[in-house]
């Protein structure tokens, strides 16, 4: 591990590690340049010294502040200290990286749902992995169900019931498709592109020509927005 510190006698930059050998990166007295550049340097030769490990790097090196400035250290020290910093505290990393996905929960779902619409390797990956975590952690889906069931399972009972005696062409419709994919001869809804924006991962299967016997197998894949939108239409 290496800790960054000031030698205040001989003021200069230094990094220590355990051993207590020191390197001198840089002297303080050396005149500060954010960048060795002039107006008629071209961005892509333009050189910045890191701060920490005192080296001349072009500026491809460095991230960028929102405020347009380049940062201090280049991005390999700053990766490095990262995931110091992530060992040494890795509980304060799990909290960070949970508030993290709170905040960008719908904008990171979009995305992922439009990278499983538009590239097929990554879908195909995705599902395999799903498929793998799923039969790695059936304790964990069946507390969920156990969770889900416990909230709102007399929800889920009456509106079956009233499917099934009200509507008995549906119920047996959708209890053939779900049947099918339970036992494998029907693909999951999420393997496959919403037919009807072609942009976002599926989620369901619908019925599009009605739900008599005829057609009780003939379904669509659709994203959660674009079956209730062709419900909806109908109602």
């Amino acid at each position: 591990m290496f800790d960054l510190g000031y030698n205040t006698g001989v003021n200069q930059l230094k990094i220590v590690d355990r051993s207590g050998a020191c390197n001198t990166l840089r002297s303080e007295q050396q005149p500060r340049k954010d960048c060795a550049m002039s107006d008629s340097t071209p961005l892509s030769s333009a050189r910045k010294v890191c701060k920490t490990c005192g080296e001349s790097k072009p500026l491809t090196e460095y991230s960028i502040y929102r405020s347009g400035s380049y940062k201090t250290s280049c991005k390999t020290c700053a990766a490095f200290y990262a995931r110091q910093r992530r060992a040494d505290n890795p509980e304060q990393a799990k909290e960070i990286k949970r508030k993290s996905k709170d905040k960008n929960r719908e904008r990171n779902n979009a995305a992922v749902s439009a990278r499983i619409a538009n590239d097929p390797e990554y879908r195909s990956k995705r599902i395999a992995r799903t498929r793998e975590w799923r039969e790695k952690n059936p304790e964990q889906i069946a507390k969920w169900r156990q969770d889900y069931y416990a909230e709102k399972g007399e929800k889920v009972r009456q509106y079956t019931r009233d499917i099934r005696l009200n509507q008995p062409d549906k119920y047996k419709a959708r209890y053939l498709v779900a049947s099918a994919v339970m036992c494998g001869r029907f693909p999951p809804a999420w393997t496959m592109v919403c037919e009807a924006c072609q942009e976002a991962q599926a989620a369901e299967w619908h019925h599009h020509n009605g739900y008599s016997e005829e057609f009780a197998m003939d379904v669509i894949a659709l994203c959660k927005k674009c079956h209730g939108k062709t419900h909806r239409k109908y109602e």
